[in-house]
């Protein structure tokens, strides 16, 4: 089964606060350096997070992966890590697709204070021509995730810019057929 949920319309700084389907807000630009604006960030982990926690009602949290483009990748690693901080079980995996997280991310702070033992494998893609979202920023945020010890890897889609491309689809799909579990529940449970 697959969910797709969306970004809430909030007001957005880098769009002059007018109001946008984005999953946080961003103040001052988009490089790394810039400050987390956590407060919208929570707002969106926590209705992420209840959708992961009813999808455990019926399913095995290894059977979930959690993944997104752009800020939805990001809005990915920050659930992922509060889900990790909070429970002992382990999701199936994590992607993020073009994104990266800020310097002063919340996520950093949650994995000093509850070491990620139980993170699982991640898949990161970065166009090698994206110019909006650079690959340098996304590298970044792999090599932190890695030196903290998380599984993860980290792939340059040549040619590719801040979009999807089917050699990179096709290394997500091996990545997800690789790393989801098959449910505890026979389909008679759900």
């Amino acid at each position: 089964e697959w969910r797709f949920p969306t970004a809430e319309p909030i007001p957005y700084q880098l769009n002059g606060g007018r109001v946008t389907s984005v999953w946080y807000d961003r103040v001052g630009g988009f490089a790394p350096t810039f400050p987390e604006q956590t407060t919208t960030v929570e707002r969106s982990t926590d209705r992420l997070l209840k959708i992961i926690k009813e999808e455990t009602k019926r399913r095995d949290p290894g059977s979930i992966i959690i993944g997104g483009f752009s800020m939805g990748g990001a809005i990915a690693y920050q659930t992922a890590a509060r889900w990790h901080a909070a429970n002992k079980t382990t999701l199936g995996g994590v992607f993020g697709l073009s994104c990266y997280l800020n310097h002063d991310s919340k996520v950093w702070s949650i994995f000093q204070e509850h070491k990620p033992t139980n993170w699982p494998p991640t898949f990161i893609a970065h166009g090698a021509n994206d110019d909006f979202i650079f690959p340098g920023w996304g590298q970044e945020t792999y090599e932190r995730m890695v030196k903290m010890g998380l599984p993860a890897e980290f792939r340059i889609i040549p040619g590719m810019q801040h979009d999807m491309v089917a050699e990179e689809i096709a290394q997500l799909l091996e990545f997800l057929k690789e790393n989801i579990k098959v449910s505890e529940f026979t389909s008679d449970e759900l």
